[in-house]
């Protein structure tokens, strides 16, 4: 899974994610939002 970002300046980058880099940060985001700091 690829993932372009574009800043407001222009500079694109791509970034190589892996489905277990997206999974954990969404348990880490549940987690946190369970505990009441999101």
């Amino acid at each position: 899974m690829k993932l372009k970002l574009t800043t407001q300046n222009g500079f694109k980058s791509e970034f190589n994610i892996s489905p277990y880099f997206i999974i954990s940060i969404g348990i880490l985001v549940i987690q946190l939002h369970q505990a009441g700091l999101i």
